[in-house]
């Protein structure tokens, strides 16, 4: 398809995330906000709505290069706000409808 860009973000096995619900606790998958703030601070915030892509027709196209499973996680790209975190800052992510996701960001690894 054509007015896909492309697979270019394969994270397999890697980024933290949140519990998983079942679709039907997010109801209208096609619009809801999306809020990152670090340390209190909003960093980024954005609404589903504003994807170039629908829900749905990702799903759709990706299902035709990768086999799709349940628990399967999809990213897309990023609302303007993208920075540097360091170790001791406080992340949370929010997403309308659903339970938030508070991250500590760690050292890094030797």
């Amino acid at each position: 398809m054509s007015w896909f860009p492309g697979a270019g973000k394969n994270v397999e096995q890697s980024s933290p995330f949140g519990l998983i619900h079942p679709t039907a606790a997010l109801g209208d998958a096609s619009k809801g906000a999306i809020t990152l703030t670090v340390n209190g601070e909003v960093r980024q915030k954005g609404d589903l709505s504003a994807l170039v892509n629908p829900v749905d027709r990702l799903i759709e196209f990706l299902s035709g290069l990768y086999c799709l499973e349940p628990g399967d996680l999809i990213y897309t790209g990023t609302p303007a706000g993208v920075g540097a975190v360091s170790p001791g800052d406080i992340m949370v992510v929010e997403i309308e409808g659903l339970s938030p996701l508070t991250i500590t960001v760690g050292e890094p690894a030797e």
